[in-house]
């Protein structure tokens, strides 16, 4: 009798990770580099009110407000232009304004 063959087994695949957009104070804190969420105190950013359960309140930080305040704070947000949702122009666009940020940084003297 012949023996019968194992099917091989089928390699699993790595799901992507996918950064949570809301975070905790403690997340928002080593998102912007600090170790303790004190730092949280001193950005005009607000946490947003979320509810899991639909009773518990909990306090989130959006990931993309924190983005905006530091764009804004070291001159990224000067002239932005508004996402079109073409990858590639989109892109481009953003290689155009992070060009233009940098010459602005040259002119102050505030970089290479």
């Amino acid at each position: 009798m012949a023996a019968m063959r194992q099917p091989e087994p089928t390699p699993s695949i790595p799901q992507p990770s996918i950064p949570p957009r809301l975070l905790t104070a403690g997340q928002a804190a080593r998102y912007l580099g600090y170790k303790s969420s004190q730092v949280l105190r001193q950005i005009p950013v607000e946490p947003i009110q979320v509810s899991e359960d639909g009773r518990t309140k909990t306090r989130r930080y959006d990931r993309k407000a924190l983005d905006a305040w530091l764009d804004r704070k070291s001159g990224l947000g000067a002239g932005r232009v508004a996402r079109t949702g073409d990858p590639v122009l989109d892109a481009a666009v953003a290689e155009l304004e992070f060009a233009a940020w940098k010459e602005r940084r040259a002119a102050r003297g505030d970089g290479p």
